[in-house]
């Protein structure tokens, strides 16, 4: 199967071409808050390096959130466009899951859990828990948002954690209760989204596109204002 990965839920976007596991392609955007400039040049980009043509492309997966507000919009709403435009299946997929593929569930080093953690502001967190279930990893609590106090409470001791939420708050998530990850795992990859988008679409989780949305786990800062709630 030929699967785009579309992955803009934080600074530095990108999209991947995978064939089944295997990458034919990837286009990194530059870091800043412009994927909407960025993100059909990379479709593009892809395509030409891989020698396909868009009509043989099978499906797309999209990095669903949590995230940026902006990025997952302009991300789901490429993907969604393109799958009803060309009769592509279409998957999203959770954006800390994709994360936590930087860690390598089947190193011989591996962690039995891991955790990434992302700055929700507003004094929040987001965080899963991900167990290393025979060299692959597999989400036990779905996304949460809390406080990062009560959230740090939740974490399995011992388990790897990382991300801006990490960062922000080093005093809650002390390195002598938990293994902090280094710097360079917090980036989200397109063929992680393109490889877990596989593994959602031969379990049967293909939407309709016209159904495919980003999932932001909160409200803006504008719908709580106004006492809202999407």
């Amino acid at each position: 199967m030929l699967i785009l990965g579309i992955e803009t839920s934080g600074g530095t976007g990108s999209v991947a071409l995978c064939e089944d596991h295997d990458v034919r392609a990837e286009y990194f955007f530059p870091e800043g808050p412009r994927h909407s400039r960025n993100i059909m040049i990379g479709v593009d980009s892809v395509l030409t390096e891989a020698g396909t043509d868009k009509h043989d492309v099978d499906a797309v997966a999209v990095s669903q959130g949590p995230g940026s507000f902006t990025g997952l919009r302009v991300g789901v709403m490429c993907a969604k466009t393109l799958a009803y435009a060309l009769r592509w299946q279409a998957v999203g997929v959770c954006s800390l899951e994709v994360k936590a593929q930087n860690v390598d569930p089947a190193a011989t080093d591996a962690p039995k859990y891991v955790c990434p953690v992302l700055d929700a502001r507003r004094s929040c967190v987001y965080t899963m828990t991900l167990r290393n279930d025979g060299g692959q990893w597999c989400d036990t609590t779905g996304v949460i948002l809390g406080r990062p106090e009560e959230v740090a409470q939740d974490i399995p001791r011992g388990a790897v954690i990382f991300g801006s939420g990490v960062e922000k708050y080093p005093k809650i998530f002390k390195v002598e209760t938990f293994t902090n990850g280094s710097e360079d795992l917090q980036q989200g990859y397109a063929r992680e989204v393109a490889r877990l988008g596989l593994s959602a679409l031969q379990s049967g989780g293909e939407v309709s596109p016209l159904e495919l949305q980003p999932k932001y786990y909160r409200p803006t800062a504008a719908e709580e204002k106004f006492g809202r709630v999407t």
